[in-house]
């Protein structure tokens, strides 16, 4: 049986240092995301599916929240691997982020992310 993961009460911070990615330019090599575990819901089908619904409306297309203050205005040009809701894991996790920043655009991309989220 797999474990369900420890509930924190802070956030974590992680920092990693990459290749360099020879298709994007030398400056916007930052990626940024903010993940949220979620309760256990194995076995609540139904709240899986609203999630997944929700994902997308706030995720895909030009008309979506994330994409109008993030993409559209200029923020980040696409999103982090790993945005929005994944439930293929034990906990289900709720990720929201950008890839594509330059360093010094990191507190302004987070601040994007919260106030949309």
């Amino acid at each position: 049986m797999i474990n369900l993961e420890e509930k924190l009460h802070q956030p974590i911070a992680f920092e990693g240092r990459f290749a360099a990615d020879l298709m994007q330019d030398k400056d916007n090599q930052v990626k940024f995301g903010m993940t949220y575990v979620l309760p256990d819901l194995v076995k609540q089908p139904y709240e899986i599916f609203k999630l997944s619904i929700l994902s997308r409306l706030l995720f895909d297309g030009p008309n979506s929240p994330f994409y109008k203050n993030i993409i559209e205005a200029g923020i980040a040009p696409e999103y982090c691997p790993g945005t929005g809701f994944d439930f293929t894991t034990r906990n289900p996790t709720f990720t929201t982020g950008v890839d594509g920043i330059k360093i010094e655009d990191l507190k302004k991309a987070e601040n994007a992310l919260r106030n949309t989220l």
